[in-house]
């Protein structure tokens, strides 16, 4: 939606750059990609390469990944009586934003987007955040093995039913109006 204004600023930022001398002259734009475009059918790597998202694994494949990925999950570092002092700097900003959307008449609302196998709802969300801000989770959409890519990332097929979700949930619950 915002693609086509995105790519029309930065090509005027970099002509005004330019024309000041702050950039050389070679500048040269990158190539128009269209005003429909869909990057959920692969995913373009730094190293320039194109990976399909069509990928479909079978559920050992997936049983795999995920026991993997849960091995190297980092747990917390401190005993749980000190959890607040690990977590403090992210919650205070989490809690600073909260607080300022709320004095400023505006909703907030979290968005969990799942790994493979993963838990149901973030932890820390019912414990500090229910009551003062919403969730949407499209997690039961997604819970195929065949709608992922990777243990942390659904293939196109399961992009697609995430985007629907969380459009349909950003209109359901009042968050777009």
């Amino acid at each position: 939606m915002v693609r086509l204004p995105g790519r029309q600023v930065d090509l005027f930022l970099e002509t005004q750059l330019q024309s000041h001398g702050w950039r050389t002259a070679d500048f040269t734009p990158p190539p128009y990609e269209g005003p429909n475009l869909d990057r959920t059918d692969y995913l373009l790597t730094l190293d320039g390469v194109n990976h399909s998202l069509a990928t479909q694994h079978t559920f050992a494949e997936m049983e795999a990944m995920r026991v993997q990925q849960e091995r190297e999950i980092t747990p917390p570092v401190m005993p749980a009586s000190l959890e607040w002092l690990e977590y403090r700097f992210p919650r205070f900003y989490i809690d600073a934003i909260v607080d300022m959307a709320a004095r400023n008449g505006t909703k907030v609302v979290f968005l969990y987007l799942p790994r493979y196998g993963g838990p149901p709802a973030p932890a820390a969300y019912e414990q500090l955040y229910a009551s003062r801000a919403g969730l949407i989770n499209p997690r039961s959409v997604v819970q195929d093995f065949r709608l992922w890519w990777d243990d942390t990332h659904v293939n196109a097929e399961g992009s697609h039913l995430i985007t629907d979700a969380v459009a349909e949930s950003l209109w359901r619950d009042g968050y777009a109006k």
